[in-house]
């Protein structure tokens, strides 16, 4: 299975300021619309630095992420950085000046100014034939910081068993695949002394990673039983359902205290089956790290521009349903 690896460069770091201003500009404004700068010469001194190339222990995220590629067995030169026009005078002098031999192999593309979320620099990137028509796609933020660097050689594994393993639970014919659009989550929930899982007000204390509330998700899983003997094929975990934490506690339909998830029976008879189990959780967190299939290129196509990724999978999932495969998502938890 070939993959190309797209990495999204889209945002100036507005929110890491002063970090992200150029060392003689900390004491003035990083933007200055009056300036005129060339794309292909030296940044400007008021320049905003992106966040993927601030010097993390003396190499920029950038050449992290591609070193986790190299890994996953991307050719440097199927890989491609996108991003946004607004940072090519900063971007093009760091690619010439670079000794890194990824980060020379590089391949760059700039995206036009109508370019919105995910989905469309994915869209203009299709329609560009930047990516062979038969690869999937890794596709994953510039600004990624992954504690280890086999995160994006899991993904890809977990994506290539979820396209080539026939999926034991389906409804369809034993060829039925179940590979459209694999997400890397990580665990981080957190236990006290009496197993019991920390909160994340409590996790700040603590001196660990606390979330912000809109970043809580509550994700159902269907897993493998644990108790499958080893002689038997494991299913690959499936994402059944993602929806923010916050749009649950605020539904109108909640009543009471306690906020409820209505959890469609569609959806619980397709997570309950002689091998899996269904696992709600509010411990996993969405990496915005995905494998794509190429089939779901086409998805991508027919998505409006204001649409992301979240919409996309929903139209892989119709599509799955099509194609007669078992669902659009799997996942790799770290």
């Amino acid at each position: 299975m070939n993959f190309s690896a797209v990495i999204l460069a889209g945002s100036a770091g507005s929110r890491l300021h002063p970090l992200t201003c150029a060392e003689d500009a900390f004491n003035s404004d990083c933007e200055d619309d009056s300036a005129e700068t060339d794309p292909s010469g030296p940044p400007a001194a008021n320049t905003p630095i992106p966040k993927f190339l601030l010097p993390i222990a003396g190499r920029t995220p950038l050449e992290f992420l591609l070193k986790a590629v190299h890994m996953a067995g991307v050719a440097p030169n199927n890989t491609l950085l996108v991003a946004s026009p607004d940072l090519a005078n900063v971007i093009n002098p760091f690619l010439a000046t670079s000794n890194n031999a990824a980060i020379k192999a590089l391949k760059i593309m700039y995206l036009t100014p109508k370019a919105g979320g995910s989905a469309d620099a994915l869209r203009e990137v299709k329609e560009a034939n930047k990516i062979p028509a038969s690869h999937h796609v890794l596709l994953f933020s510039a600004d990624l910081i992954l504690e280890s660097p086999s995160g994006i050689a899991s993904l890809a594994t977990h994506h290539t068993l979820a396209c080539t393993q026939p999926d034991p639970t389906s409804d369809f014919a034993m060829n039925a695949t179940n590979g459209a659009i694999t997400m890397l989550l990580a665990d981080v929930g957190v236990e006290d002394d009496e197993h019991k899982p920390v909160k994340e007000s409590k996790k700040g204390k603590m001196g660990l990673l606390q979330r912000e509330t809109d970043d809580v998700e509550i994700i159902a899983c269907a897993v493998p039983h644990r108790d499958l003997p080893a002689t038997c094929t494991h299913p690959v975990p499936r994402v059944l359902l993602k929806q923010s934490k916050v749009e649950v506690d605020e539904s109108e339909e909640n009543v009471g205290d306690t906020p409820k998830l209505p959890l469609p029976k569609q959806l619980i008879r397709e997570a309950c089956t002689p091998l899996t189990a269904l696992a709600v959780r509010t411990d996993l967190m969405d990496l915005h790290a995905y494998a794509v299939a190429p089939w779901v290129w086409g998805e991508l196509l027919g998505a409006k521009a204001s649409e992301g990724m979240a919409s996309v999978q929903v139209r892989a999932e119709s599509r799955c349903q099509e194609r007669h495969l078992a669902r659009a998502d799997t996942f790799s938890a770290l």
